[in-house]
């Protein structure tokens, strides 16, 4: 975008120039031409002086005695009757060129024609190369400078715009949007920020809808295994009130096994489709942009991975939780970091661990990370005899 802008502007600035060089042409050719006329109505007089002369001495007018009064520019043509035209044109006069202007002069029966023709144009901008070109150079060069920075700047919410969009493919829902007077970068800052949103309320819905679905039908399925136990347990029942009871528990066993299993299918369901990557993927992006970022505080960063290293988790939600934690870390707690990534069948542990000062890892807890992780089925909870923090999210 930035390559393309920078281009207008050199193309628009050429356009101006180029522009504002026809103006100056068409001008200048109208000033010329009122020289002409000029020159012509100044001269007549003359040449009406210089005939009379000529008749009162008994000079001849030929090519010789007219020549005084000719120019480069200037053709002078002197008929009379019975006798051939004496002309005498400028090596310059051109006779086909447009704005030549004229005036006839009498003496008697003989007219004097004087034509002039004004100077041409060499070119549009000057017949000075020497200093149009460097001009023009110049122009071109702020031309470019102030399209780069113009580009800069309209370019920017753009470029703010697409990190946005990525993180919100990653399932990332805290974007940062910039503010910006471009209406066009505004439509889209407001319509990834209602997806963000969206998102958000998608990931509350099917949350509370789990936790409902999985109490409402493991409950009564519970009290209906008590009551066939029960059944099976007293000696009263009759054999076939027993098989019968046996062959209805058998039943809401396997009942049991699939609402457990719809439970973990709902809670293993990407929360963004495509967007998973391997676990130690996900630590490494992290590890590697913390790491330079504590390491100019002057403290240690380190991480590991264990347990099912390849894994596949949505990385949107962990990372922000990750960068609000650590964030934290930074500006409330001492000393070095280490983070020990854990990859399980349903889930994704990740315990930090630093130099507590203050209680800051419990303000972690409640303030920071806990919103996040609740909005996507992932809890966080303190290790005191640790000195950690341990965060738990499934990997969907």
């Amino acid at each position: 975008m930035r390559d393309r802008l920078v281009v207008a502007f050199i193309a628009l600035a050429l356009l101006v120039v180029a522009g504002a060089g026809t103006v100056r042409a068409i001008t200048l050719s109208g000033q010329l031409e009122e020289v002409a006329q000029d020159f012509v109505a100044l001269e007549a007089p003359r040449l009406a002086r210089a005939l009379a002369h000529a008749r009162e001495t008994g000079a001849v007018v030929d090519e010789e005695y007219l020549a005084p009064y000719a120019g480069p520019r200037v053709r002078l043509t002197y008929s009379r009757p019975g006798a051939a035209p004496v002309v005498l044109s400028g090596a310059e006069f051109d006779a086909g060129r447009g704005g030549t202007a004229s005036a006839t002069v009498l003496d008697g029966d003989a007219t004097l024609l004087v034509e002039r023709t004004p100077p041409p144009i060499s070119t549009q901008w000057g017949g000075d190369w020497q200093v149009t070109a460097p001009l023009l150079l110049v122009l071109v060069t702020l031309a470019a400078l102030i399209g780069f920075l113009m580009a800069r700047w309209l370019s920017a919410p753009f470029r703010r715009l697409a990190v946005a969009a990525a993180a919100l493919g990653r399932g990332r829902l805290d974007l940062d949007l910039p503010a910006t007077t471009i209406p066009e970068a505004r439509a889209i800052a407001d319509a990834l920020a209602g997806s963000a949103q969206e998102l958000r309320c998608r990931l509350e819905r099917e949350r509370k809808f789990t936790q409902t679905a999985s109490h409402q039908l493991r409950t009564p399925l519970t009290g209906l295994r008590l009551r066939l136990e029960d059944t099976l347990a007293d000696p009263a029942s009759s054999p076939d009130a027993r098989e019968v009871a046996l062959e209805a528990l058998r039943s809401v066993g396997r009942l049991s096994e699939v609402v457990a299993e719809l439970v973990d299918l709902a809670a293993r369901d990407p929360l963004v489709s495509g967007a998973v990557v391997p676990l130690t993927r996900l630590a490494q992006d992290v590890g590697a942009r913390w790491s330079t970022t504590l390491a100019g505080d002057g403290r240690g960063f380190g991480w590991s991975v264990q347990g099912e290293g390849g894994a596949t988790v949505t990385p949107g939600p962990l990372e922000q939780a990750l960068d609000l934690l650590l964030a934290h870390v930074r500006a409330a707690c001492q000393g070095p970091v280490r983070m020990v990534w854990r990859g399980e069948e349903t889930s994704v542990e990740v315990a930090l661990h630093c130099t507590r000062e203050a209680g800051c890892l419990t303000e972690a807890v409640e303030t920071v990370v806990a919103p996040v992780l609740e909005a996507v089925g992932g809890r966080a909870e303190l290790l005191p005899e640790q000195a950690a923090l341990r965060l738990r999210v499934p990997r969907r």
